[in-house]
């Protein structure tokens, strides 16, 4: 009750599909290795504080929530779950959202430089797709979310991800690493 005529040609298709995951895998860590590479060897002149601030704001949001659905004050969860004062939290916080503007910086010179670029209706097929791949349309999801995919999109910065996709696939092409 199988849609292959035999073992041997189930075997075959099962390696066939192995093959195909572990190339998109080296591929992925190939882009990943470059992207660090650019990471590494690129300055910030100045951070946009808007940005940085929009970024901190966003991450103590998230373990504000995660807290306060586990029923705990803030500063105790802190120091149960995650070990920190508010000040060592504070300054793991302002590092990773320096680290993510940085990120997001690079990519979008990047970007301008190589004339790559993500129209609304690219976003907007990017995030139909990725509904598709689960199973869902935009309305079955926020019945099932309780919030829009556009929301969830912002939120977890799905339009960033479209833009290195985007960026990696032009790198990776031109480097030296396929």
């Amino acid at each position: 009750n199988t849609e292959y005529s035999s073992t041997k040609a189930y075997e075959k298709a099962v390696r066939k599909q192995l093959k195909a995951s572990n190339e998109a895998n080296a591929e992925n860590s190939a882009k990943l290795e470059l992207f660090n590479q650019i990471m590494d060897n690129s300055k910030v002149k100045k951070y946009p504080e808007k940005e940085l601030k929009s970024r901190c704001d966003q991450i103590k949001n998230t373990y504000a929530k995660i807290a306060m659905d586990n029923d705990l004050d803030f500063a105790e969860y802190l120091k149960n779950e995650l070990g920190l004062t508010e000040e060592e939290f504070n300054k793991e916080v302002k590092a990773t959202a320096k680290d993510a503007v940085k990120q997001e910086l690079i990519l979008r010179q990047i970007a301008e430089l190589e004339g790559i670029s993500v129209s609304k209706k690219d976003y907007n097929d990017y995030l139909d797709e990725l509904l598709e791949k689960n199973g869902h349309t935009r309305s079955s999801y926020k019945k099932e979310m309780g919030i829009s995919i556009v929301e969830y999109a912002e939120s977890n910065n799905l339009y960033s991800s479209l833009l290195y996709n985007r960026v990696m696939d032009k790198i990776y092409s031109n480097s030296q690493a396929r």
